[in-house]
């Protein structure tokens, strides 16, 4: 009798774990994607320039070393 009531408890704890993990793993998808792009750049030392369109960021060194 003992050894019944044990497996139903495994098993009620395997179900409950998978349950959990399924819905975890489920909302996880609607985690939106980062999609900002660094902004308010400036070269401080050396020389280029830094260009932003949409959620590109282009930056154009022109010196050997450039700090920004």
């Amino acid at each position: 009798m003992k050894s019944g009531i044990m497996d139903k408890g495994r098993r009620v704890l395997a179900w409950t774990q998978a349950s959990v993990l399924t819905v975890l793993f489920t909302n996880l998808a609607w985690i939106p994607y980062a999609q900002a792009a660094p902004t308010g750049g400036t070269v401080v030392g050396g020389s280029g320039s830094i260009s932003q369109s949409g959620a590109n960021t282009t930056i154009n060194q022109t010196s050997q070393n450039m700090a920004i």
